[in-house]
């Protein structure tokens, strides 16, 4: 029976009698549908492709999982796929999208389309990199998160690698209709924005606006977003202050003009301690922070400390002092180094509105880089229980002192 499979099969079961075969190995008898769907470039033949699964299933050639995957009832089958024969261009391109994507069940096939477009940066011409990503984000079967994602990355080549900024920012804005709600691209393309004059940092602002105003937004997304918004937000009213002053120690402005600037910047600044600053501040009243990851960290902690600058300017100094006490004893002390130069540049002008830092750090918190060492044994301590200090048993004078000069040091930590 078997052995006749081929003579029952229609042209189109054939087919995917064939790829199946080239996707399964050894005992492992399982794939993907959509993978082979793929590779047999069927996507948008849903009709065909499914009759031909048909004509397999009642052969009990193969079974279908959770309408997922299919599974080749023998090894006995799946060698008889492996030696059947089609059209030789055929078979090269079904080949062809195989190795592309690669038979791992567990990668999916567009994630695997990506992986693949991302790879070839390296060895492939622009045009055909370019291509690649293209191929990827035309086609309609393909995942939004994997389109975004495909959108972004296809962008990032062309301005980090190719050198086109110019380029890269047309491809971003040719999606940004279709994408300006997904948090990665709005990223993204924010940060490009940036790269450029002012009108394009306008731009990027009002972009992290709107991206905020999406429902669902993760809360890990929005807090970036409240943090990429303050720090885009300062720095262009921080330059519009100190160009202000400028021109009025150079006497470029009259005294009427610089009062009226003057005022209508300390708003702006009111307005972003507000907005986004006590957002992000919440963060920090609910101890969400301290459970993010590393990355997360470090950009809400930038996103702090231009928080504090506005804290400052505001004279929020207890604000700014509830961001240092829970960054200094909430974080471990790899994560202090910015907000602690921070906190030593502002007590060189509002020295009595703060503490020291090494005043902020409790004892015992998990900010004090000295939390769960254990105290050595005095010497005659380490004698009596002929204990071990640094591997060294009951050590003599010198090497006690010496073991507690060394545990003294920052060589461990």
């Amino acid at each position: 029976m078997y052995g006749r499979i081929w003579d029952y099969l229609s042209t189109d079961a054939r087919r995917v009698f064939w790829a199946m075969g080239q996707m399964v190995f050894g005992g492992d008898l399982i794939n993907v549908i959509s993978k082979l769907r793929y590779i047999l470039n069927m996507e948008k033949d849903e009709q065909r492709f499914s009759s031909a699964i048909d004509e397999l299933v009642k052969l009990k050639v193969v079974k279908i999982e959770d309408g997922k995957v299919f599974k080749v009832y023998s090894s006995e089958i799946a060698a008889i796929m492996k030696e059947a024969r089609i059209d030789d261009g055929d078979a090269g391109g079904i080949t062809g999208r195989l190795i592309t994507v690669g038979s791992d069940k567990n990668i999916d096939s567009y994630l695997a389309l990506l992986t693949d477009s991302d790879s070839s940066r390296v060895t492939h011409k622009v045009s055909e990199v370019v291509n690649k990503y293209r191929h990827l984000i035309s086609r309609s079967a393909t995942r939004p998160d994997v389109k975004a994602r495909a959108v972004v990355n296809l962008a990032q080549y062309l301005i980090e690698d190719a050198g086109d900024y110019d380029q890269g920012i047309r491809v971003f804005e040719e999606f940004n209709f279709e994408y300006n709600k997904s948090s990665v691209f709005v990223k993204a393309f924010s940060t490009y924005l940036w790269r450029g004059d002012e009108p394009l940092k306008q731009r990027a602002i009002e972009s992290v606006k709107s991206a905020l105003n999406v429902d669902g937004i993760s809360a890990e997304d929005e807090l970036d977003l409240l943090c990429m918004l303050m720090r885009y937000e300062f720095t262009l009213l921080g330059s519009a202050r100190q160009e202000l002053k400028d021109a009025s120690r150079l006497g470029d402005i009259e005294q009427e003009e610089y009062e009226a600037t003057f005022a209508e910047q300390r708003h702006e600044f009111f307005r972003i301690y507000n907005y986004p600053g006590l957002n992000i501040f919440s963060f920090v009243e609910n101890n969400v922070i301290e459970n993010l990851g590393h990355e997360s960290k470090m950009k809400c902690l930038n996103g702090l400390s231009y928080f504090v600058d506005v804290c400052i300017r505001r004279k929020k100094f207890d604000v700014a002092g509830k961001v240092f006490d829970y960054v200094f004893n909430n974080l471990k002390y790899n994560y202090h180094d910015n907000l602690k130069q921070k906190l030593s540049k502002i007590q060189q002008s509002e020295p009595t509105h703060f503490l020291k830092y090494d005043d902020y750090v409790k004892k015992g918190s998990v900010g004090d880089r000295f939390h769960g060492l254990q105290k050595l044994p005095s010497l005659d301590e380490a004698k009596k229980a002929n204990l071990e200090v640094r591997g060294v048993k009951t050590l003599g004078s010198f090497a006690h002192k010496l073991a507690i000069a060394i545990q003294g040091t920052d060589s461990d930590y």
